[in-house]
This record gives C-alpha cells, structure tokens and sequence, in this order.
C-alpha cells in the first residue's frame, strides 16, 4: 500500500518496461494500492497483470476473515483519495470484486496512453472489468485502448464529470462505457 508518508515512483521505458506481476498466474498477487497518497505516484512504461483480489493472501483461519476495500474492489489498482499518473502502461489479465483493473473512488488518477485489456471483475455491485469510479472523483482518461474486458470498459456511479478523450472502447462485454 501507497499511503500519506510514501511515494511511488515506478518509470520504464518502451524497451525495458517495468513488469508487476505474480510468480504463480493462477494464484496472482495482490496488486498495487493507492490510499490517501496524494498525486505525486507514477507507473510509467509498467506492465501490471495477473493481480487477483482476494487471492488467499490473507489468513483465512481467522473467523471471520476481515478484507478491507483496498484487499477486494480493484484488481490491479486501487486508488481511495489518490491520484496517481499512470502512463505508456499494458494492465492486462487482472480480476477483482468490483473493478478488474483500476478501480477509483474519492480520486482523480490521470490515465494517459495506457491499454486495459482482458480484466475481470467477479462479483459485487457495480462491476466493471476496466476501469470503475465510485462515489465520487473522476480519472482523466487520454489516447487508451480499453478492450476486452468482463463486464464492460468505463463505468462511473460519480456525481463529477469524467473526461475520456481520443480513447477507444471495443469488444468489452456487456457495455463499453456507462
């Protein structure tokens, strides 16, 4: 987890990206989370993938097992009160309660020639394999291609104006952007 007192500064580049991943694909990882950092996170020229949510990397002897929104809701990125930059990054092949790949609430992540493709998210309401906003905040959302995600690509519940411009949505599942 990200939070007040750190920072992450992940910069590849297009020949030597940076790859967030798991050692075991059907395991996965816990995937990255942003709360309460701030905007001063970057991933540039990362590869993020195979993050599962709720992927039994929490003790599940404990009766009842207690799973934050951060360990559930999105897949490869959760950003509560963040704002990251994410730019010139594949998020590919990761699944979560809610969002599969980024999810966002109270946040306003710039997203920035990015592809978000083949996500899932498994359960909860709402759903969105790409990239969900809840509540409140809203991702600025620049020259991305968001394909092939379960249940759809864009979705947002927020009361403040999403901006997606010059992106292409296609082949998501049930609905390309709500």
């Amino acid at each position: 987890t990200v939070g007040e007192q750190a920072r992450l500064l992940a910069e590849g580049s297009d020949a030597q990206p940076i790859e967030f991943t798991a050692w075991n694909l059907e395991t996965g990882w816990a995937g990255l989370r942003f709360v309460n950092s701030g905007d001063d996170d970057t991933l540039s020229y990362c590869r993020i993938s195979y993050a599962r949510k709720d992927a039994g990397l929490t003790p599940h002897d404990i009766v009842p097992p207690t799973v934050s929104n951060a360990d559930s809701l999105g897949g490869a990125i959760y950003c509560e009160a963040s704002d990251p930059i994410v730019e010139n990054c594949v998020i590919a092949n990761n699944a979560g309660e809610r969002a599969g790949a980024i999810y966002c609430v109270d946040s306003y992540p710039l997203i920035m020639n990015t592809v978000i493709a083949n996500n899932a998210s498994l359960g909860g309401d709402p759903q969105c394999g790409g990239i969900l906003c809840d509540e409140s905040g809203a991702p600025g959302i620049w020259n991305c291609t968001i394909v092939n995600n379960f249940p759809g690509g864009i979705f947002t519940n927020s009361w403040e104006t999403m901006s997606v411009t010059n992106t292409i949505l296609w082949g998501n599942d049930r609905y390309q952007i709500q």
